[in-house]
């Protein structure tokens, strides 16, 4: 939180303890009578909620307001509550209370799922199209039409949903629109809401990063792009304080610090179980599916549990027991076995590296060329063939006109070919090197030009894959209907719009790609400037007036002071 001088300092940290105390402190209040005003500003004040006592509470007032005309039932709960009240009073209350070595404050984790993709992602996106005059939106469909999916790990784009139904959006949706954002939505933007969309897209990879080098070096990224990006929300209006989960995304980074990478433990993880669902539905007799998918489950928990060498109680011997030598040997010494029940140890104990392997759909006739001359001087004697995509990584794929770093440097592929001689094989990239540029003010991301002679690269010399768009701002680029609309890969006949690049020369790093975080952010280079306390405060007071101007009923109570930028 922000003191009154603009400064960024912590809470203290509130203790699991101090929680449960204050729980059963409103218990016992709600106890006397005429007390329920009090116990729901008690609730308030301290800032505690617990479910279950808190429905057993209201549940309670509710059966003593109808004083003689309670029935029966309802006079026997009152009574249980008694009861328990004098004995086993921990029934009364979240069972998390009773768990051993649980701490609600530390082992409870921000979900980036539904805090930020589903959260503040979704707030901004769908206030922002809300403003938009109708006449706009072919314009933004079009827009996603053109915006190129190369190096973003994209399975499909689907403009018209994206356009029409920015409403009832899901997660990967989210995903999707807010790597094209700088792209799409920019143009129909303010200076003010660029930068908090700016802000957002620095801030987004970093919240999805699965692998994390140096977390000395993240954390501080981390929690300086996230002051940035909240600065710039405030200054906007300062109504977003009203939003729970834009608090929430200040513990993001305690979070990665105690569990990892934000994306590894996210709620939906379980969500991987969806073909042992569909395989245990598929199979079941129909009469009951969801018990045929619990025993599924049950069965499959039960056969780790038991290769494992765990140990079950048997009822007839009035003993605990386990498994042989053998079954435990079966698992063991299995490798399919393993892989079977989605176990991998060689992974896991000796990471093999990734081979480059041929990858993409089969090369279509326009797009076959000649062996270059300069391909075959440089590797005499050998058998040339035209390759549709090589895969670098299990997800990095290299197609036609996508843009690779090899050696911090960048170029677009412009065809890819195995070189054979004899039984030995060897990939190559023929590409088109792009210079490095500046940093564009209105994307604030790096620009790059397609500059200077083809080159030809070994396949091991390439480090990840960039997603680069065209600068159309730049370029002026105007919106045609040139594009064939398909239906089921078909071309039915009518056109629909798509962007028309004036040059193919100027290009920006999309610094807002999920996929290969560290490359872009290491080529692009973009410096994140802090925030001072005197600007911090500054935007504050912006976003107050903001908020006060717009005359909503959840404003500001009073007329915001206004503070002598100078005095601060």
């Amino acid at each position: 939180m922000l003191d009154s001088s603009g400064l960024w300092i912590n809470n203290p940290k509130r203790s699991w303890a101090k929680i449960i105390e204050n729980c059963y402190h409103i218990w016992h209040k709600s106890e006397k009578p005429r007390t329920k005003t009090a116990v729901g500003e008690e609730i308030t004040k301290l800032g505690v909620r617990d479910v279950l006592n808190t429905s057993i509470i209201d549940r309670r007032y509710e059966i003593l307001a109808k004083k003689d005309a309670a029935t029966a039932e309802e006079v026997q709960f009152v009574q249980g509550l008694k009861n328990l009240d004098q004995g086993g009073k921990e029934a009364l209350f979240s069972p998390f209370f009773q768990l051993k070595g649980f701490d609600g404050c530390a082992d409870t984790p921000v979900e980036v799922l539904h805090v930020f993709l589903l959260g503040i992602v979704k707030y901004m996106l769908q206030s922002f199209m809300k403003s938009l005059p109708a006449g706009v939106l072919p314009e933004v469909m079009a827009r996603y039409e053109s915006f190129d999916t190369k190096g973003l790990n994209v399975p499909s784009l689907r403009p018209y949903y994206l356009t029409k139904h920015y409403s009832n959006l899901i997660g990967k949706d989210f995903k999707v629109a807010l790597q094209a954002a700088p792209f799409v939505l920019f143009e129909y933007m303010s200076e003010d809401k660029r930068l908090v969309w700016s802000a957002l897209c620095q801030l987004a990879p970093l919240v999805f990063q699965t692998h994390i080098a140096d977390m000395d070096a993240y954390q501080i990224s981390l929690r300086q792009l996230v002051r940035v990006f909240i600065y710039h929300l405030i200054k906007s209006t300062a109504q977003w304080v009203n939003k729970p989960k834009i608090h929430m995304l200040l513990h993001l980074a305690d979070s990665i610090l105690r569990f990892g990478p934000a994306a590894l433990f996210a709620t939906e993880k379980f969500e991987s179980y969806n073909g042992v669902l569909r395989k245990s539905s598929i199979h079941s007799n129909r009469q009951s599916p969801g018990k045929d998918i619990g025993i599924s489950f049950a069965n499959f928990r039960n056969l780790r549990h038991l290769v494992s060498g765990g140990y079950f109680f048997n009822c007839i011997a009035n003993a605990y027991q386990t498994a042989s030598a053998k079954v435990l040997e079966l698992f063991a010494n299995s490798p399919s076995v393993q892989k079977s029940m989605g176990y991998n140890a060689e992974n896991l104990d000796n990471p093999i590296p990734f081979k480059p392997t041929v990858g993409g759909r089969r090369i279509r006739k326009a797009k076959h060329v000649t062996i270059p001359s300069d391909l075959t001087t440089q590797l005499p004697g050998h058998t040339f063939k035209q390759l549709p995509g090589i895969h670098i990584t299990r997800k990095d794929l290299l197609r036609f006109k996508s843009n690779q770093g090899a050696r911090l440097e960048l170029g677009q592929i412009d065809h890819m070919w195995e070189a054979r001689k004899e039984r030995r094989a060897k990939f190559v990239v023929c590409l088109t090197p792009f210079e490095f540029g500046g940093i564009s003010k209105f994307y604030n991301m790096r620009e790059t030009r397609r500059g200077g002679q083809g080159r030809i690269v070994g396949i091991q010399d390439v480090v990840s894959t960039l997603n680069v768009q065209h600068d159309c701002h730049k370029g002026r680029c105007s919106i045609d209907l040139t594009k064939k609309k398909k239906l089921e890969r078909e071309a039915i006949g009518c056109y629909v719009g798509e962007v028309t690049h004036t040059d193919n020369n100027n290009y920006i790093v999309n610094l807002a790609s999920l996929s290969s975080v560290d490359a872009h952010r290491d080529y692009s280079g973009v410096p994140v400037e802090a925030v001072d306390c005197r600007k911090q405060l500054r935007g504050v007071h912006e976003g107050l007036a903001q908020w006060h101007l717009a005359g909503t009923k959840t404003g500001p109570p009073e007329t915001p002071v206004v503070v002598d930028p100078s005095l601060l």
